[in-house]
């Protein structure tokens, strides 16, 4: 049984990708997971979009945050959360919420996923504004 069932891709402005991998991790340091490479790759190459894919069906359940725009999509529909002043140096959020349902003995009985995605941004006085979707 697959690990997670949306792996994400980090597009760059410089046309390259960054995939995660079932096994999450890093492709350059060692001990640190797939999303520590697109940080790091943001540091000196701008971040487009970030995209989370079902395994199953990819192309049609898919969840996306733009990060030059803040704007959302999902399954194709796009959308905007925030209607405030202009922004600027959106930034990837993105984090997996895990819950293990453990019985007496330590069997696990359940395991589930929430998945968060969003951006942080500034405005032009350097106030921070966040957005985030969940979905699992």
């Amino acid at each position: 049984m697959p690990q997670f069932q949306y792996l994400f891709t980090a597009h760059f402005s410089d046309g390259t990708d960054i995939r995660q991998g079932q096994d999450d991790l890093s492709a350059h340091t060692s001990g640190r997971s797939a999303f520590y490479d697109v940080q790091k790759r943001a540091e000196t190459v701008p971040l487009v979009a970030f995209v989370l894919s079902d395994i199953e069906v990819p192309r049609e359940n898919f969840y996306a945050v733009n990060t030059q725009t803040g704007e959302f999509t999902i399954n194709g529909a796009p959308f905007r959360v925030y209607d405030g002043p202009p922004l600027e140096n959106y930034r990837v959020i993105y984090l997996r919420r895990h819950t293990h349902l453990i019985a007496m003995g330590g069997k696990e009985i359940r395991h589930d996923m929430v998945y968060r995605l969003g951006w942080q941004a500034n405005d032009r006085d350097g106030k921070n504004y966040k957005v985030v979707i969940e979905f699992g």
